[in-house]
């Protein structure tokens, strides 16, 4: 006679017979099942992307380094790193140091926004802030 042992939240450990057992992942009323590696959000993953492209479009106001051709040849390359952000725990680890080598050849001020947005996002906002303070004390002849 099978038995079935509820052990909380969604999982249900089912025994059947002394050598058969296993354990289902069951989903219900408000809980989501979503595809992607472990320990990806999608939604927080569009919002993370979304204010990091605006990051970068401002640095193109600040940065001499950062034309507006480069922000529209590097955005390709941040869209491929979030795609593979996308993928968790499966995301190919060549392609995305692939697209930031290129990003540091192309324009380093992208690339310290970039890396320290998606390590921290706080520190994404603080980076862009930073570059934005030394232009406005170059261009008053503080520095």
């Amino acid at each position: 006679m099978a038995k079935k042992k509820k052990s909380g939240g969604p999982n249900i450990s089912v025994s059947v017979g002394r050598d058969v057992s296993g354990k289902v992942n069951v989903a219900g009323r408000d809980m989501h099942i979503t595809e992607g590696g472990a320990g990806v959000d999608p939604a927080a993953l569009e919002k993370l992307f979304a204010g990091l492209y605006q990051k970068i479009d401002n640095l193109a106001a600040v940065s001499p380094t950062v034309s507006p051709q480069v922000v529209a040849d590097v955005k390709p390359m941040v869209e491929e790193i979030k795609t593979e952000a996308l993928k968790g725990d499966k995301a190919d680890e060549g392609v995305v140091a692939s697209k930031l080598r290129v990003i540091a050849a192309m324009a380093p001020d992208i690339l310290d926004v970039v890396t320290a947005t998606l390590t921290n996002p706080a520190a994404g906002v603080a980076m862009v802030i930073q570059k934005i303070a030394k232009k406005a004390r170059e261009e008053q002849g503080l520095t």
